[in-house]
């Protein structure tokens, strides 16, 4: 991780700071130029989206729509630490 933030910070995307708290820790916050990026980079995402599912019917792209959504919320639940359990035994 260190490095992915070290390469942000290089093209001036992200700043790293002291954590007040806790000094041994570094928080990492989006430069104004790191927003625009973003911003460019989710508008790109977005018409590669509506490019794609242009000639898909309603009824698919609904469906689409119903399973990110799942998914999305399944993930979020999981990084909550709210996994379902599962019969399998840890590793």
């Amino acid at each position: 991780m260190t490095m992915q933030v070290r390469r942000l910070e290089e093209r001036g995307l992200v700043e790293r700071r002291p954590d007040p708290r806790d000094r041994r820790g570094v928080l990492v916050r989006a430069t104004p130029r790191g927003r625009r990026v973003r911003s460019r980079m989710d508008a790109a995402g977005a018409a590669v989206f509506t490019d794609m599912l242009r000639d898909w019917p309603a009824a698919d792209r609904a469906a689409l729509t119903d399973l990110l959504e799942r998914f999305a919320r399944e993930l979020g639940e999981r990084a909550l630490g709210d996994a379902p359990a599962t019969d399998d035994p840890a590793p």
